[in-house]
């Protein structure tokens, strides 16, 4: 359960979107080549180089980041955070320049894009980043593919995870895929709006790179988290975070092992999936709803 970027909820518009890259890109040495690279490898050729942001006064005739090469040549980059942004007349005559217009945009990008400009998504960068070693202990640059991450989902296994797979029955494993969402969404459903215990309760999706699931609340009390997490290596699970200070005692419940759970304590669920004789979702009813009459009774009764 990652926390957020350093940089949500202030970078939010295309502008910041801009004047982000330019400012990472005019600190990190290292993330110069790694990001000219990804928006055209035939420019790493030219050399260092400068980012430019559009700024506020200038006309819309100016691209939103100008790359200046210390050889003379020039790349520019548009920006695009919304799936429905419309392209404008400069862009889409490429500012007289289609061999040398990039568009970064998220994956879906409905609009067309100038003839001969390029296309790279925001989700590939966030790859391209996760895959620099050089870029491993860049904090900066790290906050800043957890906000691609946040706002554009990167969807891919760890190449450990891949290996792992590909030795696995994938019959099995195309059993799983299926069935675990609807495992989820079905105990969502299950638990959304319910009176229990005295208490209406409300779900509220809980979801990131690292699991998919919900929390389930009682007024603004976070109470459980449940769905599948993928670093703990669980099918699927419930979870507290230690501050939400439950009173309950709950013995069934033990530390996170991974770092992204620091501060949680997690309960096994994946006996239900893979017992293979009772339905799963009405057992994992049966095993939520004790453990959320013990965590009521001890927080209000």
């Amino acid at each position: 359960m990652p926390q957020s970027s350093i940089f949500d909820g202030i970078v939010e518009k295309e502008d910041d979107y801009s004047r982000l890259i330019c400012n990472l890109l005019n600190r990190s040495p290292q993330f110069r080549p790694v990001f000219i690279g990804f928006i055209d490898p035939s420019a790493i050729s030219h050399g260092d180089y400068e980012a430019i942001p559009h700024k506020e006064h200038e006309e819309g005739g100016v691209p939103d980041i100008k790359i200046c090469f210390a050889d003379g040549e020039k790349h520019f980059i548009e920006v695009k955070a919304d799936r429905h942004c419309p392209t404008t007349y400069y862009q889409n005559r490429a500012y007289g320049e289609p061999n040398r217009l990039t568009f970064l945009v998220p994956t879906g990008y409905c609009n067309e894009t100038a003839p001969g400009s390029k296309r790279r998504f925001w989700n590939g960068l966030s790859s391209v980043i996760r895959n620099a070693e050089e870029l491993n202990d860049d904090a900066l640059i790290q906050e800043f593919r957890m906000l691609i991450n946040q706002k554009f989902p990167s969807i891919q296994l760890e190449p450990d995870e891949a290996k792992a797979l590909g030795t696995c029955d994938k019959k099995a494993l195309a059993a799983l895929v299926l069935v675990l969402p609807r495992v989820v969404v079905a105990l969502r459903e299950h638990f959304d709006g319910m009176r229990f215990c005295g208490k209406e309760l409300e779900v509220v999706r809980d979801s990131e790179d690292d699991e998919e699931g919900f929390d389930i609340k009682a007024g603004n009390q976070g109470l459980l988290w449940v769905g599948v997490w993928r670093s703990e290596g669980l099918l699927l699970a419930g979870a507290y975070k230690l501050s939400w200070q439950l009173k309950a005692d709950l013995p069934e419940f033990s530390p996170s092992r991974s770092e992204h759970g620091d501060g949680y304590k997690v309960f096994s669920l994946d006996g239900l999936v893979l017992g293979g004789a009772a339905d799963i979702v009405s057992g994992a009813i049966r095993q939520l709803e004790g453990i959320l009459q013990r965590i009521i009774t001890a927080q209000y009764l």
